[in-house]
């Protein structure tokens, strides 16, 4: 996977929009800043496993809570995408990473570090490596988000048995891959 073109990224989009609509950041709003660094896990059979290394930004003007003791942390979604013949084809997805201490960094704006590791202060970003986001032990399953209100129960449920290196991880086929099955794809 590509590194992301710019450190700007997401939080960009999400200033635009938020001009272009006339609505404020209002209250906390975490984004995710930059994809920096991949991990790679298999293969098992024709299939490979991956990890995504994210910094997260907190845009808003609120401190955004970020509590491994409770369901007040957010939790990171990492998916593979291809773009082929002018679509967008989702190629594999993992459960969900559970955020639960932040280190206050500056690398999204001006940033005022609460220094509590269970608060994102705004401006502040949170980098998870791509080895941590990938811990199998700290991804817990998908449907357990609600997605109307992202709520999701505290403890999430580990119960599902780690049977592999591959589990839990973005999943990806070694023929989804291939640039002679796929030919101009990214």
């Amino acid at each position: 996977m590509a590194r992301a073109q710019s450190k700007c990224g997401a939080y960009c989009v999400t200033a635009l929009l938020g001009a272009a609509t006339g609505f404020a950041q209002i209250g906390p709003d975490v984004v995710v800043n930059d994809l920096y660094d991949t991990a790679h896990y298999g293969p098992l059979g024709s299939v490979h496993a991956y990890a995504v290394g994210t910094e997260s930004c907190n845009v808003g003007d609120e401190d955004l809570l970020w509590q491994s003791w409770s369901n007040a942390h957010p939790v990171i979604a990492q998916n593979m995408y291809r773009l082929k013949d002018g679509r967008i084809e989702q190629i594999g997805l993992s459960w969900l990473k559970h955020g639960f201490a932040t280190i206050d960094s500056g690398n999204c704006g001006t940033c005022p570090p609460d220094g509590t590791g269970s608060h994102l202060s705004p401006g502040c970003s949170d980098p998870y490596s791509a080895a941590l986001n990938g811990s199998q032990s700290n991804l817990g399953p998908r449907y357990e988000v609600n997605a109307a209100t992202g709520v999701f129960p505290y403890p999430y449920d580990d119960s599902a048995p780690v049977e592999d290196l591959l589990s839990r991880r973005i999943q990806v086929h070694d023929d989804d891959l291939n640039p002679l099955l796929n030919p101009g794809a990214l």
